[in-house]
């Protein structure tokens, strides 16, 4: 079992809704220009400019950089999570450059992934028999089995949140898990450490799937 892709990575920053969106769009792009990243060009010369709610700023080294004004994000989003984690924190050097006090400017943090696991036995089966529910029990409403497992937060009160979510692959059900990761946080730092330790966190939780079986 191990992790084949992400299908994206992605840490995101929820910004003070009062901000200047605007304003701020314009010295990112100014800024990202100056360390190197492939800024993207205005498009669209009609009379009346509709601003869409999501606008991909620059990218670098397969990394995404976009604001999103629905839900007044600044993301960060890519199929790696070493580059993506490499811009989100230049984004938060940028944002202290410009001016924006972390605390003011930033509600919370977030890390968002799709993770795309490869396995040898089919994902259903494994959740299947990792499970003590009988099934059978209740075989008079229909064919039911675990299709699915939710990991979070056991108490409302937690000051972060953690959700991982396991199922097979709808692409690839027979033969890959997709497993659904999002954490979040006011504290960069631990978001940063929750990114450092994602992917040993991920296959421990995989790992005991089989090791209830058994297989350690």
């Amino acid at each position: 079992m191990k992790i084949e892709s992400y299908e994206p990575y992605h840490i995101g920053t929820k910004l003070n809704p009062y901000m200047n969106f605007d304003a701020l769009k314009d010295k990112l792009k100014a800024e990202l220009g100056r360390r190197g990243y492939e800024l993207t060009k205005e498009v669209g010369t009609e009379p009346i400019k509709i601003t869409p709610p999501r606008e991909l700023l620059a990218t670098k080294n397969g990394t995404k950089v976009e604001l999103n004004l629905s839900a007044q994000a600044l993301n960060a989003t890519g199929p790696s999570p070493k580059n993506v984690s490499e811009t989100f924190k230049e984004l938060m050097d940028i944002l202290a450059t410009l001016g924006y006090e972390p605390n003011a400017a930033i509600v919370f943090h977030e890390i968002l992934a799709n993770i795309s696991i490869k396995t040898d036995e089919k994902p259903l089966e494994i959740l299947n028999k990792s499970t003590r529910i009988k099934f059978k029990l209740l075989r008079n409403i229909g064919n039911l089995g675990l299709t699915a497992m939710r990991i979070s937060n056991a108490r409302e009160e937690d000051e972060d949140i953690v959700n991982f979510i396991i199922e097979p692959n709808p692409t690839s059900p027979t033969s890959r898990f997709l497993v659904t990761l999002m954490f979040r946080s006011k504290a960069r730092g631990k978001l940063e450490s929750f990114h450092e330790q994602h992917e040993k966190r991920v296959l421990e939780v995989m790992m005991q799937l089989l090791g209830r079986r058994g297989r350690g």
